[in-house]
Order: structure tokens, then C-alpha cells, then sequence
């Protein structure tokens, strides 16, 4: 049964963005590179936060101060990532030749950058919280306030996920069109997010999920404004996805019949 739950929490947390990584991110080789050298680099910023916070004593009993300096140390890292994705894009547009404008390429290595950080980001918040559940003498989900805890925290990972994806676009499409604003915005809403996750501890679930939720659907539908999505564009994107879905079946069952003897051979 506790494997059965820690199968079910970790499917809460990153089924989601699984399923758009398979659609959008794994069909093409170099979406792969940018995806995994993002999640690289958030793992570095999240290595810095993790030793200066050892480093600096005073800090270790004060979790809500490391939080916000961890903030600020990923952001550096995102910008630090930015400067090397911009170098990068130039090249990937020689090799793919692609016939998508600039706009729209760049805006897909932003979205992969954003899943790449917020996949490395939840996926090293939540494992301390599934080890503990695998055991030894875990006998499963039975209390009802550890049951809050660890569903809370498979909830906040997904948001979390989503979240970084929402940040990292707006944050380079800031330093792209020098909008501060959008780059002030990003470090605010993360700040936000961190102290409502923080607050979790004072067992505010319900309060802090749903405000969570109220913050990524505020920052979903900024992200869609500024990325200039219409609703032309939003039908011919839905077209192309179903495309990609119809092929995508028309090829397995060519594989599934390619793999099947006829019956009369045998």
C-alpha cells in the first residue's frame, strides 16, 4: 500500500507536466539539451543556497530567511542561464532551420527552460517527503494530519512546476524587451509563492493551496498576454497538437503491426 501511495503522490506532483514534456519537449533532440542543461543549472542554484545556508550559521534555525535568499540565488541563475541560452539560440536556428519566426522559437526555449527549473526544483522539495513514506515501518497514509502534510506538499510541487514555467517566460521576456517591470514582478510573485508555502507549517493547507492555485492562474493568463497568444493562434496551436497526436498514434500502430506476426505464417 505505501508503495501504491508514493506512486500515486509523485503522479500528483509531476503526471502533469509528464504529459506535456512527451508533447512538446521530448519530440525534438534539441528541446532534450536545453531541457536537461536547464535542470543543470537550477540544481546549481539550488547546491549555492544549500551551502550557504550551512555556511552562515545563524541562518540555520531561521528556514523563512533561507527560503527568500534561495529566491534571489535562482533568479541569478536564470539570468545566468538566459545569457547562455541567447548565445546558444542563433545556433540551434542554423542547425533546425526552422521556419517558426524568432518570436516563437525563443518563447519555446523559455517554456523548456521554465519546466527544466521547476521539475529539478519540486522534484528535490518533495523527495525527503516520499522517502520518509517508503520507510522502514511506514505502514501507509493513517494519519489524517501526516496525510495533509504529504498531499499538501505533492500539490505545492505541481504548482511549483507550473510556476517556474510562468517565471522563467516572463522573466526573459523582460530582459529581452529590457521591461524591468516583468523581471520585478517575477522575484515579487516568487517571493509570494515561497511565503505561502512557508505559512504551510502553521497547518494554513486549504488557505495556502487555494492561493497558490489563485497565484498560477493569475501568472497563466499574464504569460498567454504577453506572449501575444490570440485566439487564431490558440486554434491553429490546438490543430498542430492533434496533428502530433494523430501521427503519433498512426506511428504506433504501424509499430504495433510491424511487431505482430500474421496468423497464415505461422
Amino acid at each position: 500500500m505505501t508503495i501504491l501511495h508514493i506512486i500515486g503522490l509523485t503522479l500528483v506532483s509531476f503526471g502533469p507536466i509528464l504529459i506535456f514534456s512527451i508533447i512538446s519537449i521530448f519530440n525534438e533532440p534539441v528541446k532534450c539539451i536545453i531541457f536537461v542543461a536547464s535542470c543543470i543549472f537550477g540544481l546549481i542554484g539550488l547546491f549555492l543556497s544549500s551551502m550557504l545556508w550551512f555556511m552562515i550559521v545563524p541562518l540555520r534555525d531561521k528556514l523563512l530567511y533561507a527560503m527568500i535568499m534561495s529566491v534571489f540565488i535562482q533568479g541569478a541563475m536564470k539570468y545566468v542561464w538566459y545569457r547562455v541560452l541567447r548565445s546558444s539560440i542563433k545556433g540551434f536556428q542554423k542547425i533546425l532551420k526552422d521556419q517558426d519566426t524568432t518570436n516563437n522559437m525563443n518563447l519555446k526555449y523559455f517554456y523548456v527552460s521554465g519546466a527544466g527549473f521547476g521539475i529539478i526544483t519540486s522534484g528535490l522539495a518533495i523527495i525527503n517527503s516520499l522517502s520518509e513514506l517508503w520507510g522502514p515501518g511506514t505502514f501507509g497514509i493513517k494519519n489524517k494530519t501526516f496525510y495533509k502534510y504529504i498531499v499538501v506538499k505533492a500539490l505545492s510541487a505541481q504548482i511549483f512546476i507550473f510556476l517556474n514555467i510562468c517565471w522563467t517566460i516572463i522573466f526573459y521576456i523582460g530582459l529581452d524587451k529590457k521591461h524591468y517591470s516583468k523581471v520585478i514582478l517575477v522575484f515579487l510573485t516568487h517571493l509570494l509563492a515561497v511565503l505561502l508555502a512557508y505559512f504551510n507549517k502553521f497547518n494554513f493547507n486549504i488557505l495556502t493551496i487555494s492561493a497558490l492555485y489563485c497565484t498560477l492562474i493569475s501568472l497563466f493568463f499574464y504569460t498567454i498576454i504577453i506572449c501575444g497568444v490570440t485566439y487564431s493562434s490558440t486554434v491553429i496551436s490546438l490543430k498542430k497538437c492533434l496533428q502530433d497526436i494523430n501521427s503519433f498514434k498512426d506511428r504506433f500502430k504501424v509499430t504495433k503491426g510491424e511487431g505482430t506476426s500474421p496468423q497464415g505464417s505461422l
